[in-house]
C-alpha cells in the first residue's frame, strides 16, 4: 500500500522487506501481522471519511490485507530471494526479541522464560554475525 498499488501478496510483502533491508540492513527489519479481522469496517470509515486517513491509505482504494496464514509463507519467499537463514530469522522474530532484551532485559532467573532464553541462547554459536546483527549468546 505504501510502495505501490494495494497488493496483499506474500511477493508484494517481500517486495517491502528488500525495500526496508535496501534502506537500512536486515539488522533493522521486523515483520508482524496488522490484519484488522473487522477489515471491512475498516474500509468503509476509510469510504466514509477519507480526511481522516493519509492520502498512502486511501489513494489505491479500500485496503487488502494479507491473512496471518499468509506470513507462513514468507519465511520460503526470502530464502527464494536469496536471504541467508540469518537474516530470515532475524526478520521474522529475532530483531524484535534482541531490541526487547537489551530494552528489557533478560528474564528474571529461574523462571521459565528464562530457562527457554537460555536454551535458546545455547543453541547458537557465540559471536556468530550476519552484518552488525550479533546473534551470540
Amino acid at each position: 500500500m505504501f510502495l505501490g498499488p494495494n497488493d496483499a501478496s506474500v511477493d508484494a510483502l517481500v517486495r517491502h522487506i528488500d525495500y526496508a533491508v535496501d534502506l537500512v540492513g536486515p539488522e533493522h527489519v521486523g515483520v508482524a501481522s496488522d490484519f484488522p479481522f473487522n477489515h471491512e469496517d475498516f474500509n468503509l470509515e476509510m469510504t466514509n471519511n477519507p480526511e481522516l486517513f493519509p492520502e498512502s491509505y486511501t489513494r489505491w482504494g479500500p485496503i487488502e490485507f494479507m491473512p496471518p496464514e499468509g506470513l507462513l509463507r514468507v519465511e520460503a519467499a526470502l530464502e527464494a530471494e536469496g536471504y541467508p537463514p540469518d537474516a530470515v530469522t532475524a526478520i521474522l522474530g529475532g530483531n524484535f526479541r534482541r531490541v526487547a532484551a537489551q530494552v528489557w532485559g533478560a528474564p528474571p532467573a529461574g523462571s521459565t522464560a528464562h530457562r527457554r532464553f537460555r536454551r535458546v541462547a545455547r543453541t547458537r554459536s557465540p559471536g556468530r554475525r550476519l552484518g552488525s546483527i550479533d546473534l551470540g549468546a
